[in-house]
């Protein structure tokens, strides 16, 4: 997650709709997988970088610091397996993307309005709850 904190504010992305940041969210993961390089890939890490800042979350720095870590990680184990600084580039960013976009547009909306335009799909009950609930700890 990007932020402990689950307060929704009331900024631009969090009064869009709920089923169009996810479908923006999952294309722009879609859409990264098929992006061969790594400055195309970063125009759109900048691209949710923006939004996450436009969005008025409070990140948790212990995450931030761990994705650091994370990525730093990958990285290094990832250039001395293909020795190809340009792959290497490209794999660590859509990482990020990946864990930048979904969580972003589940934390910029409330379960409730997420739940509620999942109903309005027709699925069945089970489903939207599955999604809109928390998960056991």
């Amino acid at each position: 997650m990007i932020s402990t904190e689950r307060t929704v504010t009331q900024s631009f992305i969090g009064r869009r709709h709920p089923l169009a940041k996810i479908i923006v969210a999952a294309g722009f993961t879609f859409y990264s997988l098929f992006l061969e390089r790594a400055a195309a890939l970063g125009l759109i890490l900048v691209f949710l970088l923006s939004i996450l800042l436009l969005s008025r979350l409070k990140p948790n720095w212990k995450f931030v610091i761990g994705t650091i870590w994370l990525i730093t990680l990958f990285g290094i184990i990832n250039y001395f397996v293909d020795r190809d600084p340009n792959r290497t580039a490209m794999y660590s960013l859509r990482l990020l993307i990946f864990i930048i976009a979904i969580p972003l547009s589940a934390l910029t909306t409330a379960p409730q309005d997420i739940a509620r335009s999942l109903s309005k799909l027709n699925l069945p009950d089970g489903i939207c709850l599955l999604y809109t609930s928390p998960s056991p700890r």
